[in-house]
């Protein structure tokens, strides 16, 4: 029954009591729904997988063993839930309803399945007194063939509001009436893609942007796309736009956008168009006011009944700008200064567009100057009978930007006030809020009187930056993430990320949170992508029960005696990702040139879903398999939307074992003393037993069980990385995906056959000595890998003193000191990096992540155009200095002194040898993976291909045939060559025969 009634078919489904899974795949399969199924017994959770894998759905749905009391969810992100087997797995209705977005629906009850397979019947009686004691209203009872069903929504807060126009509304003042909206502390939703885009707006629980996209606004999931032409999608700062392309706005459950010259309301929930409106022209610019769309193009102002399509009136308008509502009257300007025309201000009627008052800009000397900021004018805010019109030169350092008020009543000049740039070629702004016209100056927020500009208040605020401040009715957002007061004057600054580059709204705050969209900004680590943040939790959780964060499995696996080393494994393994602690990517192990490919095994491929792009667009996960990792005659992948490690015979090819966990796993597992680790992306690390894959401890690093939703699946707020650093008998991960968001970064330390923990530091700031743009900016990330370096473990640009304890940031330093064996290098911190390079706008600034290997003091790269591969000898125990300073305040000025564009070019500069691995003619290839072993240095393209180059001397050795490796997807070990492939295979090649 619940297939034929549920009404919901995108966003999140949480199938509560998932049984035996078949219903937890067929709600997959019937739209465009992410499925998390719940099961409180490991038993049923095994039988759900097993189901689920075999419709070839796991990752589009899947399940995880949870106890029903407290749902795993984040407030406010679940579109259904169906629990229907609720004797089972009885969870709170008012658990529901705090998970639950508002519009979602539930669906509670015992089918007629469950029913046919339990003793116990559940009663409408029963789950009527059920609803009633927890509250609900509105709930509707249903009966279905021996089963029984309640239904009920959850309903719209009353403080909760969209922002469905670039600048909230046709009154053009760009401020939300959520009183939800909070200074961010947690990460609701992420997602890609990560080139610039700043069109964004919200409707009725769904954001659109780009050219058109649609998601679900409180968990970000995907929910339709649409090809407009020419695209509204607008780049850096909202300027770098298609000509003639029009900003969509969106009323309801309609949204109106212009795509081939005309005018049409699509279907807000299908993407479908209900109507054209062909009495509107080719609008350039639109709004929605009264059940009228106002629209302009070059030569008219137009009034258009959005439910007919009819003309109410039509005003001729060159040039039309700064279309604005209020008081029942539409102002605007107009005149082309080009042809001769005094720009003018006119006020019309808005239900018969008859003309109430013009001013017009003086055209020669002699003229009244009151409106000569007329020609200059940009957007404007309606308020309260005032207009605001704002005047910007888009410059640092530029006189003559300004806010300009006049009486909407009669168009008398009121007032002026000045406003200072305050850097990254800031534009004047007004927002209207607690009875103030408030404009950034500086880094300060100034309270003007509406009708005489007078400054009444003044509060701290954030600078000006590549966006315009909006407001809330109780913040003004600007700045890096500043939040100000405007009732106490207090500023909150949380750097989680920072607004987009944009002329509308770098942040948007609605429904609850504050979103973001992505940019190519340098400023500081930050999440990037589409972001939704929410504040600060009215109540906090409670961390589960000790034996909810640490769960013992049947297997066993015996340590070594004290300081003993395992020996199980051949000092020829490729043990972890990149080899070793110090993610050398290196290897002694000689691994001759000439390979044949003595075996391959097909994974599988990712399932076909409206998923799939968001998962293709995550860049912490490189494909359908991650790079291999080789120990005791295995080799581990890891399959990351399937949230499975498969072990493969090394000599065969065969699949000895399968491991389902509970989450993504975006990196390769570890294998050390007969064990294999990994974390997944729901918090968690396992430990299994590399002979069988069986489990022998797993452990919560995250401080609660809770969900949110990244690139297209159910995550931890506080993921941990795939790959778990093993160094000295100790294993180290880190949980989390930002130091400011959600209580930081959890490094912890444990002993790895019994899960035990050793050491426990969380990073909640970075280097608080020096200024964010000076300290490093996006030359390193808030989230790596960890790295063993010297005495101490380093994430990313904290260094974690084993000896000490100690927390040492070193925000300056591009280049951390490795050693592997008897000598030392110097490699780029991060190579070994899986986040995203996105400032491709800036080529002087946060570069690609250079692909180096090391061994001893010898260190194999690829230049930055990764088509070159270079050797680089170091003499560092013999005294050579090297200069390991290297962060975006000085990425961007010492180049231009003629020094250093990137690490690559630092390194280069001293080098051995350089051999070219790809000619011109190779159009679009480049360096995909890069392996050093032993005498050999093996190159595989991003087209595919494997070439082997000579270490001492860089000649070319061999060539061949190779599909296309995941990026950083080689491992050599036992004079073999293991690859994994972006279709989903792994690879062995060997010593060629005709050697």
């Amino acid at each position: 029954m619940i297939l034929d009634v549920a009404v919901v078919r995108d966003g999140l489904c949480a199938h509560l009591g998932a049984g035996d899974g078949q219903l937890t795949a067929a709600l997959a399969s019937t739209g465009s729904l992410l499925v998390h199924g719940l099961s409180a017994e490991a038993e049923a959770t095994k039988r759900a997988r097993a189901s689920i894998t075999r419709a070839g759905l796991y990752g589009v749905a899947w399940v995880e063993q949870m106890r029903p009391e407290r749902l795993p969810y984040s407030e406010n992100l679940v579109n259904l839930i169906v629990a229907d087997d609720y004797l089972r797995y009885p969870t709170p209705p008012s658990e529901m309803l705090r998970v639950l977005r508002p519009g979602g629906v539930v669906y509670i009850g015992q089918s007629a399945q469950r029913a046919a397979e339990s003793t116990t019947r559940l009663t409408a009686g029963t789950l009527r007194g059920l609803l009633d004691a927890a509250g609900i209203a509105g709930y509707e009872i249903r009966t279905d063939g021996g089963g029984v069903w309640a239904r009920f929504v959850k309903p719209w807060p009353d403080g909760m509001d969209g922002w469905p126009e670039p600048r909230h509304g046709p009154d053009g003042n760009p401020v939300s009436k959520d009183t939800m909206v909070g200074p961010p502390r947690r990460i609701r939703w992420v997602t890609g893609p990560f080139q610039e885009i700043s069109n964004q707006i919200s409707a009725n629980g769904r954001n659109f942007y780009g050219g058109v996209y649609a998601r679900d606004a409180f968990n970000g999931l995907p929910l339709w796309s649409r090809e407009l032409s020419p695209s509204p999608l607008r780049g850096y700062r909202g300027q770098h736009g298609a000509y003639g392309a029009a900003q969509m706005i969106a009323n309801g459950d309609t949204l109106f956008v212009v795509t081939d010259g005309a005018l049409h309301a699509l279907d807000a929930r299908t993407g479908k168009t209900l109507r054209t409106y062909p009495q509107a022209g080719e609008p350039q610019e639109l709004h929605y006011a009264d059940g009228l769309l106002l629209v302009a193009d070059p030569i008219w102002v137009r009034a258009v009944d959005a439910k007919t399509g009819s003309l109410l009136w039509r005003h001729p308008a060159a040039q039309p700008s700064g279309l604005t509502v209020g008081e029942g009257s539409v102002f605007f300007l107009k005149g082309n200064a080009r042809r001769g025309d005094a720009r003018t201000l006119v006020r019309l009627d808005l239900r018969t567009g008859r003309a109430r008052w013009a001013k017009r800009a003086p055209q020669w000397r002699g003229q009244p100057m009151e409106y000569g900021w007329l020609p200059q004018a940009g957007h404007c805010t309606y308020a309260d009978g005032v207009l605001c019109f704002e005047v910007s030169k888009f410059s640092d350092f530029r006189e003559g930007s300004m806010i300009c008020a006049v009486s909407a009543k009669d168009g008398a000049f009121l007032w002026s006030h000045k406003f200072l740039p305050s850097g990254h070629y800031s534009q004047a702004r007004v927002v209207y809020a607690k009875g103030l016209a408030w404009v950034s100056n500086g880094r300060k927020a100034e309270g003007l009187d509406l009708r005489t500009g007078e400054v009444r208040q003044t509060f701290k605020a954030g600078s000006g930056h590549c966006f315009p401040p909006v407001a809330t009715q109780r913040y003004f957002l600007a700045g890096e993430m500043s939040f100000t007061d405007l009732t106490t004057g207090k500023t909150d600054t949380n750097r989680i990320t920072k607004g987009a580059c944009d002329r509308y709204a770098g942040f948007m705050p609605a429904n609850g949170l504050t979103y973001v969209a992505p940019k190519w900004c340098v400023c500081w680590p930050m999440v990037k992508g589409f972001v939704a943040m929410a504040p600060a939790r009215s109540e906090p959780v409670a961390a589960g029960p000790p034996a909810a964060s640490f769960e013992q499995g049947p297997a066993h696996v015996a340590p070594p005696e004290p300081g003993a080393v395992p020996t199980d494994y051949s000092a020829e393994d490729w043990p972890m990702y990149r080899h070793d602690p110090t993610r050398s990517g290196g290897t002694a192990t000689a691994t001759p040139p000439n390979l044949e490919i003595a075996w391959e095994v097909s994974l599988g491929s990712r399932p076909e879903s409206h998923l799939l792009e968001d998962w293709r667009m995550n860049v912490l996960v490189k494909g359908p398999v991650t790079p291999p990792v080789v120990a005791g005659g295995k080799v581990f992948v890891a399959r990351p939307e399937a949230h499975e490690v498969v072990a493969i015979d090394a000599a065969t090819g065969g699949i000895v074992w399968r491991k389902t966990a509970n989450g993504r796993i975006d990196t390769a597992p570890t294998a050390y003393g007969g064990l294999c680790l990994f974390g997944t992306r729901s918090g968690w690390v396992y430990c299994l037993r590399a002979e069988d894959g069986e489990q022998v401890w797993r452990r919560r690093a995250a401080p609660n069980e809770e969900r949110i939703v990244a690139f297209g699946q159910v995550e931890s707020p506080w993921p941990v990385p795939g790959s778990v650093l093993v160094s000295e008998g100790i294993a180290f991960f880190a949980a989390g995906r930002q130091y400011l968001a959600d209580g930081g970064i959890r490094v912890m330390a444990v002993n790895p056959w019994t899960g035990a923990q050793i050491a426990e530091k969380t990073i909640t700031d970075i280097a608080p000595d020096y200024h964010y743009y000076r300290a490093g900016g996006m030359e390193f990330d808030a989230l790596d890998l960890l790295v063993r370096e010297g005495d101490c473990v380093t994430l990313s640009r904290w260094k974690l003193n084993l000896k000490t304890g100690a927390t040492e940031p070193c925000p300056k330093s591009g280049f951390g000191f490795y050693k592997t064996g008897t000598r030392s290098v110097a490699a780029p911190r991060g190579s070994w990096t899986y986040n995203p390079r996105t400032a491709r706008r800036q080529p002087t600034r946060a570069k690609m992540r250079p692909l180096v290997v090391f061994r001893d003091n010898v260190l194999i790269g690829v230049d930055d155009a990764m088509r070159q591969v270079f050797r680089r000898d170091f003499a560092l125990e013999e005294g050579e200095k090297f200069d390991d300073e290297w962060f975006n305040y000085r990425a961007v000025e010492v180049p231009k002194e003629g020094a250093d564009l990137s690490r690559t070019k630092r390194l280069m500069r001293q080098t051995t040898w350089v051999s070219p691995v790809y000619t011109d003619q190779a159009k679009g290839q480049s360096a995909q993976a890069l392996t050093l072993a032993g005498g050999t240095v093996f190159v595989a393209g991003k087209k595919g291909g494997l070439r082997a180059f000579s270490a001492s001397d860089g000649k070319l050795l061999a060539e061949r045939d190779l599909p296309t490796p995941v990026w950083d997807g080689m491992a050599a070990a036992n004079q073999q060559l293991f690859v994994a492939t972006l279709d989903g295979r792994v690879l062995c090649l060997r010593k060629s025969a005709a050697e």
